[in-house]
């Protein structure tokens, strides 16, 4: 999350849509903090599976 190329890292999208929802949360804040200007990745995306959570 912190360190990522890009925020559509394959396993990385896997492993954060699998933790709690407190963590999850952080690491899509960090990935939208680093990538925000894009579209987000699986496991931080809201609703209309484009804009982050």
């Amino acid at each position: 999350m912190t360190s990522a190329p890009s925020q559509y890292n394959s396993p990385g999208m896997d492993i954060n849509n699998m933790m709690p929802e407190a963590l999850n949360r952080w690491g899509c804040d960090q990935l939208k903090a680093r990538f925000g200007d894009g579209l987000a990745p699986f496991g931080c995306t809201a609703e209309d599976y484009q804009s982050w959570k």
